[in-house]
């Protein structure tokens, strides 16, 4: 290699990311190996272990990397210690073989527990496309591919702050009108309130979706592109709304409590009572009354208490599902705008 051109190895925990960058090192002697793609990279060799396939954030990290560098190698490493290593460098390839087509695979072992290291067909690989970009440069096409690419992502970002203040907005709002509702709920509108909130909430969701599809399609068509960005199917969030709270232990103790209470009131009425007539009629009259009277605080006391219980636990599900649909919403966003932005970015456009 000519020149200092800059290697970034990045991946995630435990990927073997550092050894393979002192391997690089070693083997690149005219390279400066990084470990991060801050500044201008050349080429950037992502990193995963071989222990098993990728998961999602990997796959992420791998996209956000193709979006940012125009060269990039992936290797699966510690191939010295897992057989499998080719079952799971196949399964990697195939995941992300839609939106990263153009990325080569390797396997490498930079620090091995048995043999040599194994490195060479990464350094050709790495080196071949280093070559390749030297040549986009001097022929004057890497300025323009990276002028593009700034603009696109320019677009990109700015329709992510919109729509995510979009989330934020219309989750707030949705808060702030159902804690105005359940204010006014009876007992028997607890269930039917919370499916009104669902719907609202799914309301909201089908709202975000086409605002995003005419967000996007206004950043194809800044772009001079004829593309739709279709919703990935394979990365929808579902919007999951957190269980009712059980309140079985708190109703039967404001039972027991209005019981009580109710008992009090009816002995404490009817000593009022009978003092206020007769020995023998009023009596009984004043066993009747305070009877109704204790039953009838009694009751008052439970529903009361039972309906500003469930108010309450209401709130605190409104809270709950505003913040669950405004995690959702704003995944949605995160990977509706990363797949647009793949598409924007790749080699046709």
């Amino acid at each position: 290699m000519t020149g200092r051109e800059n290697i970034a190895v990045i991946g995630p925990p435990l990927s073997g990311a550092t050894s393979l960058a002192a391997a690089l090192r070693h083997r690149l002697p005219g390279a400066s190996v990084l470990e991060s793609c801050d500044g201008h990279v050349a080429v950037a060799v992502f990193v995963v272990s071989a222990a098993a396939p990728m998961v999602g954030s990997e796959v992420a990290l791998l996209e956000a990397t193709a979006s940012r560098v125009d060269a990039v190698v992936a290797a699966v490493s510690k191939i010295d210690v897992h057989r499998t290593w080719r079952d799971v460098l196949a399964a990697n390839r195939n995941r992300v073989a839609r939106r990263c087509p153009a990325v080569p695979w390797v396997g490498v072992a930079a620090a091995p527990e048995i043999g040599a290291a194994l490195v060479d067909d990464l350094v050709e690989v790495v080196r071949t496309a280093a070559r390749s970009q030297r040549g986009s440069i001097e022929t004057g096409r890497q300025p323009t591919t990276i002028q593009r690419r700034i603009s696109r992502r320019g677009h990109i970002q700015h329709a992510r702050m919109q729509l995510v203040a979009q989330v934020r907005a219309a989750c707030a709002t949705l808060r702030a009108e159902s804690h105005r509702a359940a204010a006014a709920v009876s007992l028997r509108e607890v269930e039917p309130f919370r499916r009104e909130v669902r719907l609202r909430a799914a309301r909201v969701a089908d709202d975000l979706d086409r605002a995003m599809t005419t967000r996007l399609a206004q950043v194809a068509d800044d772009c001079g592109l004829a593309s739709s960005f279709a919703l990935p199917t394979d990365c929808v969030p579902e919007l999951v709304f957190p269980p009712a709270r059980q309140t079985g232990l708190e109703n039967r103790l404001t039972a027991l409590l209005g019981t009580a209470f109710g008992v009090g009131a009816a002995a404490t009425s009817d000593r009022v009572l009978t003092g206020m007539g007769s020995p023998i009629v009023d009596a009984v009259e004043a066993a009747a009354a305070s009877l109704t009277i204790g039953v009838g605080l009694g009751f008052w006391l439970v529903h009361t208490r039972r309906l500003l219980s469930a108010r309450a636990t209401l709130d605190r599900w409104i809270d709950e599902s505003s913040a669950a649909l405004r995690t959702v919403l704003e995944e949605r966003v995160a990977a509706r705008l990363l797949d647009a932005e793949m598409e924007l970015n790749a080699p046709a456009g």
